[in-house]
């Protein structure tokens, strides 16, 4: 199996990619949080290839432009994942890539993959205590915190360790899509001046709250607008953004976009919307927008 996102590659590794592994993986700033010591060798490196990380859903992380491996992400069961509805998600990336979002932009393809392609049911994900990194990562994913487990053996290290656990059902990752694409729309009418910073920042805080989904973050591909159903060159020449008192979403006026009736379940697909947090139903949109 082959996946991809907008700058990554996920395959399998191959014992070529073994200098490329030890290049990243002899780095003790990459292992011992994770708690497994520093690659000493290319020859270390194509052991694991042939051994851990030629288990099934095991995928070397590749840029787009060379296919070289710069990481590790995959599935695997342990004492967190036990049934066969669920998996532990891990991951790790070379130094000089951390802060460019890629793991997480590689962990949200992979829970694509495993709620839609492998039909799971929850994925597990965890970190040890003081590796911030890692436990930031799973914020931005949207993974719900279940705890912490102290007495932790890391054989490999020979060390004791407290651990914490987060969780991803496949109800929360639907509720965290919603949640994205919803941020999508409110990206594009702040891109192109639809609306302004102050009336963004309202409507995400809105957003935010409503769905519970304080942490989660997302990377605009490339930098740029997040393209949606919703770009400019949709909108009609005549239309242009009312904004009623106190509304800070814009309805276009004229043409195909004057649905105003609608446009709290169109917009943003929130309303009777099974997968808002706790349920909850709308007779008129959370964010203020007329309905009638």
């Amino acid at each position: 199996m082959i996946l991809q996102t907008d700058r990554l590659i996920l395959r399998p590794w191959q014992e070529d990619d073994a200098k490329d592994l030890y290049f990243y993986a002899k780095d003790r700033e990459i292992g011992l949080p994770a708690g497994w010591p520093p690659h000493d060798s290319v020859a270390n490196s194509l052991h694991i290839i042939r051994t851990v990380f030629s288990k099934p859903e095991t995928y070397a992380v590749c840029l787009k432009e060379n296919n070289r491996a710069i990481g590790s992400i995959g599935f695997h069961r342990n004492d967190l994942a036990q049934n066969d509805d669920e998996y532990e998600l891990g991951y790790w990336i070379g130094k000089e890539y951390w802060g460019q979002g890629l793991i997480p932009e590689a962990a949200r393809e992979m829970l694509r993959y495993a709620f839609n392609d492998l039909k799971m049911n929850r994925i597990w994900c965890g970190y040890y205590e003081g590796n911030e990194k890692s436990k930031k990562v799973q914020e931005k994913l949207g993974f719900v915190y279940q705890g912490k487990t102290e007495g932790i053996e890391i054989s490999l290290l020979n060390e004791i360790r407290t651990g914490h656990s987060n969780l991803m059902t496949k109800e929360r990752w639907q509720k965290v899509e919603l949640f994205l694409e919803q941020k999508k729309t409110l990206d594009t009418f702040l891109n192109t001046k639809a609306i302004t910073q102050a009336q963004y920042n309202k409507s995400y805080g809105d957003l935010v709250k409503l769905m519970g989904m304080e942490g989660v973050k997302h990377r605009a591909g490339g930098g740029g607008i997040m393209h949606t159903a919703f770009t400019p060159n949709r909108y009609p020449k005549h239309a242009k953004p009312h904004l009623l008192v106190g509304n800070p979403i814009p309805m276009f006026i004229g043409g195909a976009c004057h649905h105003s009736r609608h446009v709290g379940a169109n917009l943003f697909g929130l309303q009777q919307n099974p997968l808002l947090t706790n349920g909850c139903h709308f007779r008129k949109s959370p964010f203020n927008i007329r309905i009638g």
